[in-house]
């Protein structure tokens, strides 16, 4: 059993919840909350957004931190913070982000405006004449993406994708940014059916080699 399941039993032993329950309160089925506690699978970030806030925690704090996000170190001492890694993201086809354990260390000025902000690892190279893949992402989830924004979306519930958002009267593009010509814009008008969930707006980024 992973940290983050581990933390999860306990908190589920308090309240003598089951994972029949907890599959109402995910909205997934019991047999996808028990590939979660065999291995088999780790909940999606949507889900561990669900359980911390049905539980009165942080995802920080069920993938292994404490019970705050981020940690300020004393004035006297140089600033430092740390944001929660929760996951990788692909720029390019749609996928559920793979939840990871952690925490990254993040500028402090910059964790300092995006207090609720989170860590996503970037994949595949549909964004990469701006995020190149390996990059940390720095998702706002505060801050609605406006036209010109980068972001993290949801496509029908359960594609990530990291694009770029162009708004228009009645339509939503989502654009990619690559060296690779396959990539082709997403649009999605209003009443054709589809679903965009704007995860949140990426407020920095950087190498994962670079950071310390």
């Amino acid at each position: 059993m992973t940290e983050t399941m581990r933390r999860i039993r306990e908190l589920m032993d308090e309240r003598d919840i089951n994972q029949v329950a907890l599959s109402r309160i995910t909205g997934v089925t019991q047999p996808t909350v028990s590939q979660w506690f065999s291995g088999e699978r780790n909940p999606p970030l949507k889900r561990l957004r669900t359980i911390a806030e049905y539980f009165g925690v942080t995802v920080d704090y069920l993938i292994g931190g404490t019970e705050y996000n981020f940690i300020r170190m004393p004035q006297t001492a140089p600033r430092k913070a740390a944001a929660p890694l929760v996951g990788r993201v692909h720029a390019g086809d749609g996928s559920d982000p793979d939840v990871l354990d952690g925490s990254v260390p993040v500028p402090f000025e910059v964790w300092e405006r995006h207090q609720d902000a989170f860590l996503l690892e970037v994949e595949g190279d549909c964004m990469n004449l701006v995020i190149p893949p390996g990059c940390m992402v720095l998702v706002d989830p505060a801050i609605e993406p406006g036209s010109g924004s980068l972001a993290v979306v949801s496509v029908d519930g359960s594609d990530y994708l990291v694009r770029r958002v162009t708004r228009g009267a009645s339509s939503l593009m989502l654009s990619p940014e690559s060296t690779n010509p396959a990539w082709k814009d997403v649009v999605v008008a209003e009443g054709d059916g589809h679903v965009v969930e704007l995860v949140g707006t990426v407020v920095w980024y950087q190498p994962s080699r670079e950071l310390s």
